[in-house]
């Protein structure tokens, strides 16, 4: 759930928007044909007074929509936090996090050699990293697309610090060494629960 926070905030902002939009563009269009039948009298009043019904109708049935929207993506976050919360994946999803915060290296950016820009691409497959149950055991997970620098970099990281990490921050397990899996043009760097 943390993972797709984006998503979510995304989706209720963009139905927010068109819940506030759909009433401002009702009150705008109000305005304009007030102030035009104000000063540019309507023969056909009764025209004028039906464009505006519809006109009025159609954008508080899109504003309506958006509402029901908003409530299912809300119900949605919902169910999907409670489901996380009870599988034990947002504590995992927490303990991600600080192991990224521990993996992190500062990169000096006043280099621009070909050493900095490896070291920055391992920074950012680092922060794809996750933890998750597979099969009734725990399994970190980093993706790494690029040259096979980045994925020594990575392990190299991982390497000098990662048991001790795991070993301290999941009492009483024990975890495989990291192992590299190729496939296509990814790299999965994986180690899983004993």
């Amino acid at each position: 759930m943390i993972y797709f926070r984006k998503v979510w905030m995304s989706a209720l902002v963009l139905a927010f928007v068109c819940r506030v939009g759909c009433q401002a563009v009702l009150s705008i269009v109000n305005e304009l044909m007030a102030f035009a039948s104000r000063w540019f009298p309507i023969k056909n009043s009764e025209l004028y007074f039906t464009w505006n019904k519809k006109i009025s109708t159609n954008i508080l049935i899109i504003a309506d929509k958006s509402i029901i929207v908003i409530q299912i993506l809300i119900a949605i976050i919902i169910c999907v936090f409670i489901f996380d919360l009870l599988s034990g994946q947002l504590y995992r999803d927490y303990k991600s996090k600080q192991l990224v915060k521990f993996l992190l290296r500062e990169v000096p950016s006043q280099n621009l050699n070909l050493v900095v820009m490896e070291e920055e691409n391992a920074n950012r497959w680092i922060k794809k990293l996750r933890i998750v149950k597979w099969r009734g055991k725990m399994l970190l997970i980093i993706p790494c697309i690029g040259s096979g620098a980045v994925v020594s970099v990575i392990k190299k990281r991982c390497d000098t610090s990662l048991p001790e990490w795991l070993y301290g921050n999941f009492k009483g397990t024990s975890w495989t060494p990291l192992t590299v899996k190729s496939g296509g043009s990814i790299s999965w760097l994986t180690t899983k629960e004993k």
